[in-house]
């Protein structure tokens, strides 16, 4: 993009995966051969735990979402005063790996199709602290088709025909798969003993397993049964009081409950734009110094610039956001610096669905005193990483989740959605 470099980023790859040959459908004997393999690696996020820092990401054999999808991770422990503008993070050996949530299913590839009659699910998780305590929580879920708008892709009931279809087909709009939660939702405590990372619990189950969905009306897909440990889940009631509190939240005063937050979208307006193409995703909000808040998205029916709209307050609803002529590409996050600037951390321009080996090669920063115009812009890193032609992996760095700890910003995402990476930002350098 031919953007200078910000000066005294510092990254490093956490996770550079092994090929994986466990897929059944290509010989393999649907099991993961270790913790290290499998190419698809994904949906990150870390949290900090006791000392020490702890990444998460989706591992799969090769697919993104593709069945038998799991949980994987690394921990590290800092090295020095984790505020401090020399904080570094020593991620040991192969022990700091850790499996938090294994595959629901036998390991097999993804395809642009989906099974007419059986769909195989796949694990979607995270990590979060609760009480001081370490959580995985987690979802089993399906793909189970495609659909033509991005607003109808989590369904909750049979979608209409001409809205549903059993593969990708670009010529007739279906470019939208389509997330089907099967259940069941589950959490798992973790601790640290002699050294290493291991769950503290069992596996409770939250929510229970559907075992077919139907898809569009009269016409329904069974799910492929789970395995171990999913089936031998116990019951969050009969869970310690303790992990139900930390898991659940704290059983609700009698009476009438508090009204709920007002969501920031008119129901059914989520992924609407103001120039009719209504393909708005994914999505970052921050404050500007004026109190307003804007909300900043890309749009699949036309990458390449982000769409924001802007609010008085949480009590309003986001109008269809508008083209801005900020380039950019999937995913971007924001956020305020201690000065009270207003930075976004975004990649290059993407067309998800054709320009893949030319998308999101570039982490870049910009920054704005009043929220508006962002006139300082730096590259934050770069890489001409290809994929190995799995489902939906592309790019560069992408999808980032970032914290501010002291004087830095540390920054973890994935490459090519193959590789983990992890970035510190010093906050000196955004001058």
């Amino acid at each position: 993009m031919g953007l200078p470099q910000l000066p005294g980023c510092k990254s490093q790859v956490i996770y550079d995966p092994l090929m994986c040959r466990s897929a059944v459908d290509e010989g393999g004997d649907g099991r993961y051969e270790s913790v290290l393999h499998g190419t698809f690696n994904h949906h990150q996020g870390f949290v900090l735990y006791q000392d020490k820092i702890i990444a998460w990401w989706s591992n799969h054999a090769r697919d993104e979402n593709g069945p038998g999808q799991r949980v994987i991770g690394r921990w590290g422990n800092w090295v020095g005063d984790s505020a401090s503008p020399d904080a570094r993070i020593n991620w040991g050996y192969v022990p700091s790996f850790v499996e938090f949530m294994p595959p629901p299913v036998p390991v097999r590839r993804r395809w642009w199709h989906v099974d007419p009659d059986l769909i195989h699910p796949y694990i979607d998780g995270s990590l979060s602290v609760r009480n001081g305590k370490l959580y995985s929580i987690g979802q089993v879920t399906c793909i189970g088709g495609w659909t033509t708008e991005e607003l109808l892709r989590r369904p909750t009931g049979p979608l209409p025909l001409e809205k549903w279809n059993d593969r990708l087909d670009l010529n007739r709009g279906f470019r939208y798969d389509l997330w089907y939660d099967v259940g069941p939702q589950f959490a798992q405590r973790w601790t640290f003993r002699d050294g290493q990372l291991v769950p503290d619990s069992p596996m409770y189950r939250m929510t229970p397993h559907v075992s077919r969905v139907e898809v569009t009306p009269g016409q329904w897909k069974n799910v492929a049964p789970l395995i171990p440990p999913y089936v031998d889940m116990i019951p969050i009631e009969n869970a310690p009081e303790d992990i139900r509190i930390e898991v659940l939240g704290a059983p609700k005063p009698a009476g009438p409950p508090p009204p709920a937050p007002r969501p920031a979208h008119a129901p059914g307006t989520s992924s609407h734009a103001a120039d009719g193409k209504h393909g708005l995703a994914h999505s970052t909000e921050f404050e500007r110094p004026d109190g307003k808040l804007v909300s900043v998205r890309d749009n699949l029916q036309n990458p390449g610039h982000y769409y924001a709209a802007v609010r008085n307050s949480r009590d309003d609803y986001y109008a269809p956001a508008v083209e801005t002529d900020l380039v950019g590409g999937a995913a971007p996050v924001s956020g305020r610096l201690p000065d009270g600037r207003v930075w976004l951390l975004c990649n290059s321009p993407s067309n998800y669905l054709v320009a893949h080996e030319n998308s999101r090669k570039d982490m870049f920063i910009t920054v704005s005193r009043d929220g508006i115009t962002f006139d300082k812009t730096w590259l934050v890193f770069h890489s001409d990483r290809k994929s190995d032609g799995g489902i939906y992996k592309f790019g560069g760095p992408q999808y980032f989740v970032t914290r501010i700890i002291g004087e830095n910003m540390w920054i973890v995402y994935s490459i090519t959605k193959e590789q983990i990476g992890i970035t510190k930002l010093p906050l000196a350098s955004l001058q």
